[in-house]
């Protein structure tokens, strides 16, 4: 009797799971797609296309992708990946507007008041699988786009981390875009002052 009762229980247990496995994989009406261009050390590229939520984009390895603008702002904000000093291979980084109501959102907005912005938050994760990784990944580089009326000039990358450190980073402006160096994941936004 018990065989039967465990290999009946078995059977509903396996069932539940392809049927939650089939409806985890549906397609989603909320999804776009965005297409990334990697390039590899050598002269040839190609083209992957990845399903994403439509507030946040992978930045792709050496690839751009656009960060979905904050309806108060308007507009977007480009970030163009570095991975070159990141440790490991299989991290994924994404960037982000930062949603209503955010609390580091909204400690790095009253830190930063009485500065001019020169570019829109842009919240960076980083993830290994579904796993969300804060550190340890080495350096990854967010190049954020804020225009080449500033080419160089000194800018300030202002950036909030996980854990509530606010530092205010000095960069030079090259090619229209500010270099933050991240350590750690955080929203990031880039002022004059």
């Amino acid at each position: 009797m018990n065989k039967k009762l465990m290999a009946a229980v078995a059977g509903v247990m396996a069932l539940t799971m392809s049927l939650g496995l089939v409806a985890f994989a549906a397609s989603s009406p909320s999804t776009i797609t965005a297409d990334t261009t990697s390039s590899s050390s050598s002269s040839s590229s190609s083209s992957t296309t990845t399903t994403v939520s439509p507030s946040s984009y992978v930045v792709a390895r050496n690839s751009t992708s656009n960060v979905a603008a904050a309806p108060v702002i308007g507009g977007t904000t480009r970030v163009v990946s570095d991975y070159r000093e990141v440790t490991n291979p299989s991290v994924i980084f994404t960037a982000i507007a930062p949603k209503t109501g955010d609390g580091a959102a909204a400690a790095l907005t009253t830190a930063t008041a009485g500065s001019t912005a020169v570019s829109k938050q842009v919240k960076i994760q980083c993830y290994i699988g579904a796993n969300s990784v804060l550190s340890g990944f080495g350096t990854f580089n967010a190049r954020i786009s804020v225009g080449t009326r500033y080419n160089g000039q000194t800018v300030y990358a202002n950036v909030i981390t996980p854990d509530g450190v606010i530092s205010k980073l000095p960069v030079v402006v090259t090619g229209g875009y500010a270099i933050v160096p991240m350590t750690q994941v955080g929203t990031v936004v880039i002022t004059l002052n």
